[in-house]
């Protein structure tokens, strides 16, 4: 049911856009039979190149166009002809849009076709902003993420393709805020939620996976934020922090994971504060001195401002340490102007809460740290 509303509403969406511009994609671009402006070959070629079906290669259209405007630079005075241009950016973007719903499997081609279509409307910022999106799927190594599809798809939801998803849009949602965006919109339905949803047997999985796991669940509302426990609270705004955890990521390269649930709005863009006390591992235990705490400060995705009360949310920052880590230690903070403030903690004096590096299980059942 959801699939097919979706659907529809693409459709709708699609038929509106077609009103919008007064063009109608699906009609040819020019009659090349008549040639009533008098284009050059070049142009002609490129409009038929535009028209057809085939797949389109980027470099070589983009090529064709500079060569045409090479050698018929009247072309780029031409009324008609930048009429024309302006129509192929419209059947290139809902050529995409008509790619992407036909599944992640064509999202690379829809890529190829968002690109094309801004580069012939320049000026349209809200496709500009489509093909930066889609640009940051085509420069990802989404080869596992496509794998992961696969295998939802041939053998249903089950622990292990469950934790693949999840691991997966980690690393591909809390990149930038582009991919955060672009997993947002178009990865955590196809990828989770549906998959997740429509196999009866999903909530028997939960108990193989790990804490962290099913708080990112619920960070995408498919499971009940349930917690009996915290390790802190803040204050003004009120925001709970749930869970936490450290993941090795092989290389000396690490992942944090703090899973927040804020209790009203917040006003204020949040940055965190996130320090790592690292010993030397060169030396020995007895030799060693006081650790060193090194500051990986980061705003996290989504900002904070965009937070929902009573929703759990996922901050992820990862870094790399050549020592090994002792304990962290965690705030909250906000820029008014040349002045940090740090959010208070209850219970807590001094703006950061310490925590072994080593998480509890603390989602949910334990006590607080």
């Amino acid at each position: 049911m959801n699939k097919i509303l979706a659907r529809l509403a693409l459709t709708t969406w699609l038929a509106l856009s077609i009103i919008g511009c007064g063009y109608n994609p699906d009609e040819p671009l020019y009659d090349i039979a008549s040639n009533e402006e008098n284009f050059p070959p070049a142009a002609l070629d490129l409009i038929a190149q535009i028209d057809s079906d085939q797949e389109l290669d980027v470099e070589d259209v983009i090529t064709n166009f500079v060569d045409l405007y090479s050698s018929s630079q009247e072309l780029l005075d031409n009324p008609t002809w930048k009429e024309i241009v302006n129509r192929m950016g419209h059947k290139l973007r809902l050529k995409a849009d008509r790619l992407v719903t036909q599944g992640i499997e064509n999202y690379l081609v829809a890529a190829d076709h968002y690109q094309l279509a801004s580069f012939a409307r320049p000026g349209d910022e809200r496709l500009q902003k489509v093909s930066d999106r889609f640009g940051c799927w085509k420069s990802y190594d989404s080869g596992t993420i496509l794998e992961v599809a696969a295998s939802n798809t041939a053998s249903g939801f089950s622990t292990q393709t469950l934790k693949a998803t999840i691991e997966s849009l980690k690393k591909f949602a809390y990149t930038d805020s582009v991919h955060f965006e672009f997993a947002r919109l178009l990865l955590v339905d196809q990828l989770l939620k549906n998959p997740y949803r429509q196999n009866a047997a999903s909530s028997d999985l939960l108990d193989s996976l790990s804490d962290a796991e099913c708080a990112f669940l619920a960070c995408w509302e498919l499971t009940a934020p349930d917690y009996d426990s915290l390790l802190c609270s803040f204050e003004s705004p009120e925001i709970d922090l749930v869970l936490f955890d450290i993941l090795s990521l092989g290389s000396n390269q690490y992942r944090a994971e703090f899973y927040f649930s804020p209790r009203a709005s917040i006003e204020h863009e949040l940055s965190i504060a996130f320090w790592v006390d690292a010993d030397d591992s060169r030396l020995a235990q007895s030799d060693r001195p006081i650790s060193m705490s090194l500051p990986f400060d980061f705003n996290p995705l989504p900002p904070t401002r965009d937070w929902q009360s009573g929703r759990m949310v996922i901050a992820v920052r990862e870094f790399e340490s050549s020592d090994d880590i002792g304990r962290i230690s965690l705030g909250l903070y906000r820029n008014d102007e040349a002045q940090v403030i740090y959010m208070p903690i209850k219970g807590i004096q001094g703006n950061l809460i310490r925590l072994p590096a080593t998480p509890r299980r603390m989602f949910p059942g334990d006590g607080q740290l």
